[in-house]
């Protein structure tokens, strides 16, 4: 069964086809159409049932696929190094939570901030969080934040100049 597009409108049943698709293995082979199937108005692909020609024309050519040489092994997760976790302002609370939400939490309830950096070549993180239980259970997915190192500068509130090394994804910022 192979679906097309509406080039193969023309295809008849016992009409012989020329099948090419080295993607799949197939060099060259000659098949007969068994049955077509119009597509619907939104879609307009074509279902055919080919089979092979197996007693006219014996010789069929299948090719092998190579290797892939562009993809890189898997590397295993690294542990992440530059971390930190803290408690939401209450700010961030109010623009990020509905107002019927945030008017029903208690008034010790706290969310939960964290921030890391990438320490490979990474996607994303996953949180993991024990609430007292002793079993540690996914919180969500974090994305890589913007950071740097500060190596000069007097590290207050009000401090306006600094010299920052290891940048990483500042552009974001």
């Amino acid at each position: 069964e192979l679906k097309t597009t509406r080039a193969a409108y023309a295809l008849r049943p016992n009409q012989y086809v020329r099948l090419q698709c080295p993607k799949r293995g197939i060099a060259d082979m000659v098949c007969i159409v068994g049955s077509t199937q119009s597509g619907s108005l939104k879609s307009g692909a074509i279902t055919l049932l080919l089979t092979q020609d197996i007693y006219r024309l014996p010789v069929s050519f299948s090719v092998e696929m190579a290797a892939s040489r562009g993809a890189a092994p898997a590397q295993p997760p690294l542990p992440i190094t530059s971390q930190h976790v803290f408690e939401a302002p209450y700010i961030e609370l109010v623009r990020s939570l509905p107002s019927r939400d945030l008017s029903a939490l208690s008034a010790d309830a706290s969310y939960l901030l964290a921030v890391a950096q990438d320490p490979a070549t990474s996607r994303n993180y996953t949180l993991q969080v024990d609430a007292g239980t002793g079993e540690y259970r996914v919180a969500g997915d974090g994305q890589w934040c913007p950071c740097a190192r500060i190596v000069a500068g007097d590290v207050t509130r009000i401090a306006t100049e600094f010299s920052l090394t290891d940048p990483y994804r500042l552009d974001q910022v």
